[in-house]
């Protein structure tokens, strides 16, 4: 296993190049601060254009760890690093060959990590059937899916969340600054 890290200076480009994730990071940051601290597990090289938005749509004001699984028999092996990491949240890539919204691997990493106190979003309503604490964008047509029966046993406490969600039912995407450096962490399991 090898780990470095990136310090990746963010291109500046259009305000769009994180739109897949600006909704997420709204809600991410009104509930767990401003800088959180962020794990992906995925195919490191299929991913790294979505990883790249998801730390842009933050700003720069994050830190991304990715934990590169090639294939569904490194997800123990995934979850046993984040337990030890102590992410805030995990996201899942809509797109990932192995741990993506619906994915069986997802639903096991999914479930073991909420058992460690580790919650995890996705971006469709079907991270919300594997067990994530919330999902927000294009497969969620932009509206903040909550799983209720986690809200307030996992993650930020229920008054916050409720708190949110009337939040982003007024409150429209606002530009971001994305001339920042984002610092991506990234764990080759190999």
């Amino acid at each position: 296993m090898r780990v470095f890290v990136l310090s990746l200076l963010t291109l500046v480009g259009p305000v769009l190049a994180a739109e897949d994730y600006r909704a997420m990071a709204q809600v991410i940051q009104a509930s767990w601060g401003i800088s959180p601290s962020l794990a992906v597990a995925c195919n490191y090289d299929s991913n790294r254009e979505s990883v790249q938005r998801l730390a842009n749509a933050f700003g720069g004001a994050c830190h991304v760890t990715v934990v590169d699984i090639r294939n569904p028999d490194h997800a123990g092996r995934a979850q046993g690093i984040l337990i030890r990491l102590r992410p805030d949240l995990m996201v899942l890539m809509a797109t990932d060959p192995c741990v993506r919204d619906g994915s069986f691997t997802a639903t096991k990493l999914v479930h073991g990590l909420r058992t460690a106190g580790i919650p995890s979003a996705g971006t469709s309503s079907a991270a919300l059937k594997q067990g994530a604490l919330f999902a927000i964008g294009e497969g969620t047509a932009g509206a903040l899916l909550v799983n209720e029966g986690q809200v307030g046993t996992i993650g930020p406490p229920k008054e916050l969340m409720d708190q949110l969600i009337e939040l982003r039912k007024r409150s429209q995407a606002g530009a971001t600054d994305l001339e920042r450096p984002v610092h991506v962490r990234v764990i080759s399991l190999k």
